[in-house]
């Protein structure tokens, strides 16, 4: 990935932080994996909602042409009491109700 993308200051005060909570346990090196790993975590969560918009747009195009062939092929129905009617034509709508 770009570095650009990350804000290397709020990195490495994340570093330096964990350092100091866990310098008998780990390294500044450790610390410093740790907070790259979390910045890169954030930016995939970022990344991952954009992402999902994308392909809802995506999906949202690719089905528009079914939703127009649905749209002309119930033009007529009337759903409700008597929907079947436009179903089956006008010679059983003298058996609605």
């Amino acid at each position: 990935m770009r570095a650009k993308n990350f804000n290397k200051s709020e990195i490495f005060k994340m570093a330096w932080r964990c350092y100091r909570k866990h310098s008998d346990s780990m390294t500044f090196g450790d610390c410093l994996r740790w907070a790259w790993k979390k910045a890169l975590e954030n930016l995939r969560k970022t990344n991952a909602g954009a992402y999902a918009c994308a392909i809802l747009r995506k999906e949202k195009d690719y089905w528009k042409k079914y939703d127009e062939r649905n749209r002309m092929a119930y033009a007529n129905v009337r759903f409700g009491r008597n929907d079947w009617a436009a179903d089956y034509g006008r010679r059983y709508a003298r058996f609605a109700v």
